[in-house]
């Protein structure tokens, strides 16, 4: 019997001990329609398929380690995931060190969560560079405790990995085949009752066969909660010493979310200032209603989409044109019209 009770309180010891670990999600179907230029998808699709597992350990002392691992499935049977997400955080009174692989963005917080388009925000594949400067980064990441009544300090270091063309995801610096951009960054954040701010900086180098690039980034994030309104407000802003006629790239954003009761009505509106001479700025506007079925099942129906000019036509372009006799020389305004209704589940 004493054996028994022995083998018992050990096997309780060791399940205390060993990782909690839990298994998050979120997954939708809808029906969309995404007509932008030569681009024409309609009917059914999955716009979200996530899956994120967290294991969890408590080291004694006020320390714990918590493993995260998250997947983004594509919409099409079969397909690959499409971002892959991975971090290693330690947590004590002295605040979190993370360890992270992942696809960052700005602006998360600041969106009104209602509505939802095939090509959002993020998306890069309309022709249009990702409003929310969204990146693929690898990197170490240092979160201060919470003092003075909400207030967190950040400080990180990220690489930036490089796309198929061998380009950073970062837009406006973009090293060449073989080179590298990495980053060092500073972050202040505010949370507390009905009000967040968050502003960060983020300075750049990046190495290219010709030499090197330098940039930085400025972002700041505001949203309040009035209760019968959420508001959001963001604005980042890129800005190179080496490339003059990509000097200033700033990005404003703005939404509102309004309940009313289970419904809840939305509108996300977002401008991004072109980069160089060769582009237009960028504006987007999507409105958006929702209906909570419960606390983990919604329906949600939005309509919006991007417009601007994908590329402008050069002087000489349009003077070689009008040699030739060619009409519509400048390029036309290009508007990404979007519908999206659909359920989604999150668990």
């Amino acid at each position: 019997m004493k054996k028994t009770l022995v083998a018992l309180a050990a096997l309780a010891f060791v399940g205390a001990a060993s990782a909690q670990v839990s298994l998050t999600g979120l997954a939708g179907f809808a029906y969309q329609k995404d007509a932008s230029g030569a681009k024409n998808n309609t009917g059914f699709g999955v716009p979200d398929l996530t899956l994120t597992a967290t294991a969890s350990e408590d080291l004694g002392g006020g320390t714990k380690v918590t493993a995260t691992v998250g997947w983004d499935v594509g919409g099409a049977r079969n397909s690959g995931s499409t971002r892959d997400d991975y971090s290693i955080a330690i947590s004590s009174t002295a605040g979190t060190f993370t360890l992270r692989s992942i696809e960052a963005g700005n602006f998360a917080e600041q969106f009104s969560g209602v509505t939802s388009l095939p090509n959002g925000v993020d998306s890069t594949n309309v022709g249009y560079a990702s409003i929310d400067g969204h990146a693929n980064i690898k990197g170490v990441k240092y979160a201060s405790p919470a003092f003075a009544g909400g207030f967190v300090v950040e400080a990180s270091y990220s690489q930036y990995e490089q796309n198929a063309a061998g380009g950073s995801t970062v837009a406006l610096v973009s090293p060449s085949t073989g080179g590298y951009q990495t980053s060092t960054g500073v972050a202040v954040k505010y949370a507390a009752g009905p009000l967040a701010v968050a502003y960060g900086h983020s300075n750049y180098n990046t190495s290219v066969n010709a030499g090197k690039q330098d940039s930085a980034k400025d972002d700041l994030g505001v949203s309040y909660d009035a209760g019968v309104a959420k508001f959001g407000l963001g604005w980042m802003q890129t800005s190179s010493s080496s490339i003059p006629a990509a000097a200033v790239s700033p990005t404003v954003i703005a939404s509102v979310a309004v309940p009313v009761g289970a419904l809840k009505f939305g509108i996300d509106y977002a401008a991004k200032q072109a980069a160089s001479a060769a582009a237009d700025d960028i504006t987007y506007l999507a409105y958006g209603v929702s209906y909570d079925l419960s606390k983990t099942s919604v329906i949600k129906a939005s309509i919006g989409g991007f417009s601007g000019i994908t590329a402008k036509t050069t002087a000489a372009a349009a003077t070689a044109a009008a040699a030739s006799g060619a009409t519509g020389a400048a390029t036309p305004a290009n508007n990404d019209q979007q519908f999206r209704i659909g359920f989604w589940k999150s668990f």
